[in-house]
């Protein structure tokens, strides 16, 4: 999916009739409130740029292939942040974009459905090797990354299904 098919996504829910959105068939999206969620955890267009980003700062270590080195962890860690905040500004983007062009007002939820995006970047980055979020935090424990990455990802994808399910009821 990606950030900017969940912001038009929400958009078509909020101008549906209420409690129609998710009938196939019916007003459009015409899809399960699930799939908000879904498309929230995945933020195409910025992991797209995080992975052209890796080739050019990660390398294969000395063994040959097995390990990735990241050979500019200043930059690739800035990187970081900038995608984070870029999968974020995207979503807003394309809802004002659509309430401006007819489209559902913005609304005070869509603030926090923004945020979902971003924060799933940073989860797909804890749990990449030699990623980004590696080159910003290159202590941070292994351990604790893969239980942070995992636990955020099941709560981001159901606070996705909600904030679906309560764009469908209004």
């Amino acid at each position: 999916m990606s950030t900017i098919a969940y912001a038009v996504m929400t958009d078509r829910r909020l101008r549906a009739e209420p409690g129609r959105s998710r009938e196939v068939g019916g007003k459009p999206p015409g899809m399960p409130t699930i799939l908000d969620g879904l498309a929230a955890l995945v933020p195409a267009e910025v992991l797209v740029v995080h992975a052209f980003l890796a080739s050019q700062y990660v390398e294969s270590g000395p063994d040959g292939g097995t390990t990735a080195v990241i050979v500019d962890a200043v930059n690739f860690g800035r990187a970081f942040y900038v995608l984070a905040i870029a999968a974020t500004v995207l979503f807003f983007a394309t809802r004002i974009a659509g309430a401006r062009g007819g489209g559902a007002p913005f609304e005070r939820l869509d603030v926090v459905r923004a945020l979902i995006p971003g924060v799933a970047f940073c989860a797909w980055a804890m749990l990449l090797e030699a990623s980004a979020f590696d080159a910003a935090y290159p202590h941070f424990d292994d351990g604790l990354q893969l239980l942070l990455a995992v636990c955020g990802y099941l709560a981001l994808g159901a606070l996705g299904t909600v904030l679906g399910k309560r764009a469908d009821a209004s």
